[in-house]
């Protein structure tokens, strides 16, 4: 190996060492692993500005904020049942409710959540006991050495320990199935072949980037750790705003202990002396502070392309245009992530049925054809379908229009009654012009009823 090779074989293992960290920050966010996030925090903000210190006597305020949008942005997808099928001759078999005895629906949903942060996952196809163990795998936990294409793993290696807690390296290829002890190598079936051909591993990319992995939602990731130290630096800053600082001119502060209710009694021993006891007070607007954490919350959704009323923390008023373009604009991306999972199911079921035709776990063609059926849950709703809810919903006393109000223009419950009583003040000035308009009415008159309109007011 030359010395050009050399430095470049340092470079991708320098890289890869670095990618590999980063993941695992990554899957320890979206895991909400307290003293892993804690550890990146530290990291994150020592001395940006946060001294040592500081972050040593805080108590973090573990607030999980992208597990919300993690799922709204899979939402409907999974809500009605997959089904696979695989059809040979005349005869169809259901995988999918073979697949109910597994854990396979709940790691299907995971692999897909988790792609939304991390970017790229995998789902592998394990057998432990003659059972089927479906497992999430992340770039947290395993090596990729690309092939001829870098979206084509030519082999994955995984981190694992066995029964013993020996560490050990799971070693897949198409050709190749080992398990790696140092420099020993263990076949995992009766030869180092891998008797299926395939690597048992189906590949899920929200977004295809410039390396197999592509870039993970940065955005999300941050987001998750500002507001953690944000919000336990308030929090911290509060507590000394409760146990505010004492100012004392001429005072002993050795002679004094401040208790709730406690009287302290300020002695002129001197009459030219003064002699005084006082608090600083930081006078912060806290009320501003917590509006622009939710105004940066809303911020965050809205960038994330999921429509911000379906997961605000206050009531935001926004046209019901407005509202319906930010729903078809979510509705088409979910469009793209049907068509992904139905590959990811299609690209899942071929490999699994490779894979029990050598254990025989189930009673399943090999080389059947795969047939995959998604019924997301509908979201939008006709304008039929909606008068018939509501209807229903005013007949058993569940909502009334103030409800409707609110959820339509996304007011409070006093601004959505201010709002139906000016509704009912137009109302009842627009009936009473059609009443004119089918009788004899001047057209001045007509032109009154209008400029009350205008203004807003009724005559008595």
């Amino acid at each position: 190996m030359n010395i050009i090779d050399f430095a470049f074989q340092q470079f991708l293992s320098q890289q890869e060492s670095l990618r590999l960290q980063i993941h695992k920050n990554f899957v320890s966010v979206y895991e909400f692993d307290k003293f892993e996030v804690q550890r990146i925090i530290y990291e994150t903000f020592l001395n940006k500005p946060f001294s040592k210190a500081t972050l040593d006597k805080m108590v973090f305020y573990f607030e999980n904020v992208i597990d919300k949008p993690l799922n709204r942005k899979v939402a409907g997808l999974f809500s009605n049942d997959i089904v696979i099928n695989v059809k040979k001759g005349n005869k169809v078999y259901n995988v999918s409710s073979l697949l109910e005895r597994t854990n396979f629906r709940q790691i299907l949903f995971d692999v897909f959540k988790i792609s939304k942060f991390i970017n790229t996952a995998m789902l592998y196809i394990n057998i432990v006991n003659g059972q089927y163990i479906f497992e999430r795998i992340t770039g947290a936990e395993c090596i990729v050495e690309k092939g001829e294409h870098y979206l084509i793993p030519k082999s994955i290696s995984m981190f694992r320990s066995d029964e013993n807690n020996n560490a050990f390296v799971l070693y897949w290829s198409n050709e190749k199935a080992v398990k790696v002890y140092g420099t020993k190598e263990i076949p995992l079936f009766d030869t180092p072949e891998n008797p299926f051909g395939i690597m048992p591993f189906v590949i899920l990319r929200d977004k295809i980037g410039n390396d197999f992995w592509g870039e993970p939602n940065w955005s999300l990731y941050y987001y998750q750790l500002f507001h953690i130290i944000r919000q336990s630096d308030n929090q911290m800053g509060e507590f000394y705003q409760k146990f505010p600082i004492l100012f004392g001119e001429n005072v002993d502060a050795e002679k004094i202990k401040v208790t709730p209710h406690e009287l302290i009694s300020v002695v002129h021993t001197n009459p030219d002396v003064k002699v005084s006891l006082d608090y600083i007070s930081p006078n912060v607007d806290w009320s501003n502070i917590r509006e622009n954490v939710k105004a940066d919350y809303e911020r965050m959704i809205i960038n994330q392309n999921i429509p911000p009323e379906s997961v605000s923390v206050r009531a935001i008023q926004q046209s019901g245009y407005a509202k319906t373009i930010d729903e078809i604009e979510f509705r088409e991306i979910q469009e793209f992530d049907i068509a992904k999972l139905y590959d990811f199911i299609l690209d899942f079921t071929n490999k699994f049925l490779i894979i029990n035709d050598y254990f025989k776990i189930y009673d399943l063609p090999s080389d059947g054809e795969v047939e995959v059926i998604i019924n997301p849950r509908r979201i939008i709703e006709s304008p039929q379908d909606i008068k018939a809810r509501r209807e229903m919903e005013k007949e058993y006393l569940i909502k009334d229009e103030i409800d409707f109000i609110m959820e339509d223009l996304g007011l409070g419950y006093e601004e959505a009654v201010q709002y139906l009583k000016e509704r009912l003040k137009r109302k009842e000035i627009i009936d009473k012009i059609r009443e004119q308009l089918t009788s004899e009415t001047s057209q001045q008159g007509i032109l009154d009823l209008l400029d009350a309109l205008i203004q807003n007011k009724v005559s008595e």
